[in-house]
């Protein structure tokens, strides 16, 4: 078990461009249902199986030694527990007592704030990382950009980075704006707006208002867990395409994403191309993305390969 570990630490020791990343995921690790993040020292693992559960302290240890923690916080509340018979988790395992505060981590030379208590999984999406990276090759000077399902802004921060003359991010959590705000003016950002309200509704309101936009960043949460909720998916994914292909100019790019392993990549460029019949348009491929390197996966373990993304550009209306 701790060679596992010291292999998978080891394997990411390469990424130098940011002070926080996925230090152990799972599977594609060789220890089902264990995976830690380190956040600038605060190194925050989730424990999902019976079997993970069992080698806690011995994983905990090794991971102490390996990266050499501050503070090792434990957030074990997937509903997958439930079905492997364990309560959900949550709290300070090393050193015992020790405060758990929000810390600010570094990627790509931007700064986030990170909050693992309230923050959805383990606090950040870090394997969104490439594809944030991958905005500089979209935004233009001066660019319009809507960001939808923002959360905590990472993809908003980014997109001013590059250069976005104004941003718009949309998304139902109150808690997730908040910090994008905060996010916004630790990078001291101006002209951008975070709007509390669900994405669908959103998107129909401004298709009737007939509002424009360079970029579209479409980043849901997972429509479908189970192949049986695949169909309700990607009816899903088309209802955002068609709008958000609506509201781009011509030139215009729309970055969709799927963290649901059942869905392909392939479908999702398919259902993109559905959704510009229905939309009166035409496009063509501007890139695709998979989640961040340090989020490795398995051919033979298709759960371990769950993060697809597409761009597509609208070429004509």
């Amino acid at each position: 078990m701790c060679n596992k570990i010291n292999r998978a630490v080891k394997l990411r020791e390469k990424m130098t461009n940011t002070d926080a990343k996925r230090v152990f995921f799972s599977e594609a690790d060789g220890i089902p249902g264990f995976i830690a993040d380190l956040y600038n020292g605060l190194l925050v693992v989730q424990v999902n199986t019976l079997g993970a559960e069992k080698l806690k302290p011995v994983l905990t240890e090794a991971l102490i030694r390996e990266v050499k923690p501050s503070i090792v916080y434990e957030k074990s509340i997937s509903p997958s527990r439930k079905k492997e018979g364990l309560e959900q988790s949550e709290g300070v395992l090393w050193p015992k007592g020790a405060e758990v505060k929000p810390v600010i981590i570094t990627e790509n030379g931007l700064k986030f704030e990170v909050n693992v208590k309230s923050g959805t999984k383990t606090g950040f999406y870090l394997d969104q990382r490439d594809a944030r990276g991958k905005l500089k090759d979209y935004i233009k000077e001066g660019a319009r950009v809507l960001d939808c399902f923002c959360y905590t802004g990472a993809f908003s921060v980014y997109a001013k980075h590059f250069g976005a003359g104004s941003v718009t991010g949309v998304d139902i959590s109150e808690k997730g704006l908040k910090t994008a705000e905060a996010n916004m003016k630790l990078n001291n950002f101006d002209n951008y707006e975070f709007i509390k309200e669900d994405v669908f509704e959103f998107l129909r309101k401004q298709v009737l208002k007939k509002e424009k936009y360079d970029v579209i960043i479409l980043d849901p949460p997972p429509f479908s867990k189970t192949k049986s909720e695949k169909e309700g998916a990607m009816s899903g994914h088309k209802e955002l395409h068609v709008s958000a292909l609506k509201l781009l100019n011509r030139g215009g790019i729309m970055m969709s994403f799927s963290c649901s392993h059942s869905v392909r990549g392939q479908e999702l460029m398919e259902n993109a191309y559905t959704a510009a019949e229905d939309a009166k348009c035409e496009i063509e491929p501007a890139g695709v993305f998979e989640q961040a390197s340090d989020h490795p996966y398995k051919k033979n373990i298709p759960e371990t390969f769950y993060l697809k993304g597409i761009a597509v550009k609208k070429t004509a209306a």
